[in-house]
């Protein structure tokens, strides 16, 4: 899950596959518009059934709170905290992040 996100961030893109399979039916252009990132965030959340976890990638902090119930059991959820702050450019720095299992 951290070189998907190592990824994202170095093409910019929510869909780091690029070019795509010719095998994935998919607008392209369509797909580059929407699925662009302008600007590395403070804060990504890639739900996924992978284990969870919380990590500083790259200066963001990346979040895989898991899924919340598996099978008939319990899974997990994350909790971020943001506190307010008047330096923008460290924000990654002060939040807090936690997966929790149920």
């Amino acid at each position: 899950m951290t070189t998907l996100v190592q990824h994202m961030y170095s093409q910019r893109n929510f869909y780091p596959l690029f070019p795509t399979h010719e095998s994935i039916n998919m607008e392209v252009e369509s797909c580059n518009d929407k699925a662009k990132i302008p600007f590395q965030p403070d804060v990504v959340i890639l739900p996924s059934e992978l284990k969870p976890f919380a990590k500083l990638i790259q200066g963001s902090v990346c979040v895989n709170p898991g899924l919340l119930v598996k099978g008939t059991s319990g899974g997990s959820f994350a909790k971020v905290f943001c506190p307010p702050t008047d330096n923008m450019n460290d924000y990654s720095v002060r939040i807090t992040s936690r997966v929790i299992r149920i």
